[in-house]
């Protein structure tokens, strides 16, 4: 999407399909216009191979029982190239977000990217840099983010700067501990609505 999804650092799924090897972001399976582009972006592409990956991505959603969530959480690590800050005016994914707020808790590469406007405010409250998706305008890269603005439901996912994991990388454990920070704020939010 230039939803958060987009700047997952997952790597390409391959499928082998009538001995023709497909390949397919994962991230980006979850509408047939994203799944088409992505498997037109890694290589062959047949209405075969996109009708696999779209059953593929209802399997998924049907594991986590996505048709009866109201609110859908996500995790991703991204890679340095991407942050809260490309959603600003000017940025690459300026036409993707709504409103963009950038907190000072955290370095912008640490996020979430929302789909609802109270969700956005409650975590702008909590001085985490957030995303608002444009539901209308946003690119239809088969993410999660955009089916879930489709259907109505609430999507919430945080991203946190990938750490190389090395020992000799000094972020590796602020990392983990920005993304729980994040999703104990997130719990939060959700205990204090589900109480009001």
């Amino acid at each position: 999407s230039s939803s958060a999804s987009s700047s997952a650092s997952s790597s390409p799924s391959p499928a082998s399909f009538a001995s023709v090897l497909y390949t397919f972001d994962p991230n980006r399976m979850f509408t047939p216009t994203g799944a088409e582009a992505s498997l037109r972006q890694y290589g062959p592409f047949s209405d075969a191979a996109l009708q696999a990956v779209l059953r593929f991505s209802r399997q998924v959603l049907d594991t986590y029982e996505y048709d009866a969530l109201n609110t859908v959480i996500t995790l991703h690590n991204n890679a340095p190239t991407y942050s809260a800050c490309d959603y600003l005016p000017g940025g690459v994914y300026q036409n993707d977000a709504a409103a963009v707020f950038i907190g000072d808790t955290f370095s912008p590469r640490d996020f979430m990217y929302v789909t609802e406007p109270s969700i956005y405010q409650s975590i702008k409250d909590y001085d985490i840099s957030v995303i608002l998706q444009n539901n209308t305008a946003v690119t239809d890269d088969g993410s999660l983010s955009v089916l879930a603005g489709r259907d109505g439901k609430r999507y919430v996912n945080t991203e946190a700067a990938a750490a190389d994991g090395s020992a000799t990388d000094p972020s590796t454990g602020d990392r983990l501990q920005h993304q729980i920070a994040m999703l104990n704020a997130l719990v939060d939010i959700l205990l204090v609505e589900a109480t009001s």
